[in-house]
């Protein structure tokens, strides 16, 4: 259900509405986290990962695969943005690095 929200809700072209959106994504994916904060420790240090770890590595990889196969060279801006900040979000979350996006 997340990533159907995450594949259709994004599409808007009101602004406000997609800030909303994204505060939402935001939010879900810190609350995905900050669940399975334990078990990701715990598979970084080397055991083997739990279903829970699995499921969330399977999910993050589908919304990623989602923001790859969307975005192109001649997408508008309006439409390239939100899937630009939902990567940002993944990255910033699960990442090991902080990652700016320069908006020129």
């Amino acid at each position: 259900m997340a990533l159907r929200f995450i594949k259709h809700c994004l599409r808007t072209t009101f602004p406000e509405f997609r800030q909303k959106y994204i505060k939402a994504v935001k939010q879900f994916i810190i609350r995905l986290r900050t669940s399975g904060e334990k078990d990701l420790k715990k598979w970084v240090a080397g055991t083997e990962a739990p279903e829970s770890v699995q499921r969330t590595i399977a999910f993050l990889r589908e919304v990623i695969q989602h923001v790859q196969e969307n975005l192109y060279l001649d997408k508008p801006v309006e439409g390239a943005l939100p899937l630009f900040e939902v990567l940002k979000i993944i990255i910033e979350l699960f990442g090991d690095f902080e990652y700016k996006l320069r908006i020129t």
